[in-house]
């Protein structure tokens, strides 16, 4: 698998297999929800993963951006970046391969989409942070 994110809202994984599908499925049980990908590929001659595909309108094969964070394209991560939302609607903004992978940088977004921090550090290819996940502050327990 390409990621996988837990989504606490109704207990699911929306799992990424990169060239293949999206998957969706149920934390608790197992249980394919939906199923995201190209009909050409091998997953669509299981009649079960069929099942469970999502069919787009013909000609309608395009997504709709709805918001865009770019820093005026001042920042190139070319893989193993990602963006995760929070319950509070804040971003992590996960820029994993920064310089030809010798620099990470962690952007964080409140829920109006300003920027609250910006971290960078050395780094050694994705190692570092393409796993890197919003914690929120009330749930640290400091010693």
């Amino acid at each position: 698998m390409n990621s996988a994110n837990y989504d606490s809202r109704d207990d699911s994984l929306i799992v990424s297999s990169r060239e293949n599908f999206v998957i969706k499925v149920d934390y608790s049980s197992g249980r394919l929800i939906w199923i995201l990908g190209d009909p050409a590929k091998y997953w669509y001659t299981f009649a079960s993963l069929r099942a469970k595909a999502l069919h787009l309108p013909p000609g309608a094969l395009t997504a709709k951006e709805v918001w865009r964070v770019d820093y005026g394209q001042t920042v190139l991560s070319q893989i193993c970046s990602s963006v995760y939302e929070a319950d509070n609607k804040s971003l992590l903004v996960n820029y994993a391969f920064v310089n030809g992978g010798t620099l990470a940088r962690l952007v964080g977004l409140n829920a109006s989409r300003q920027v609250i921090f910006d971290f960078q550090y050395p780094n050694s290819g994705c190692n570092t942070s393409w796993n890197a996940l919003p914690i929120p502050f009330e749930g640290m327990r400091f010693q």
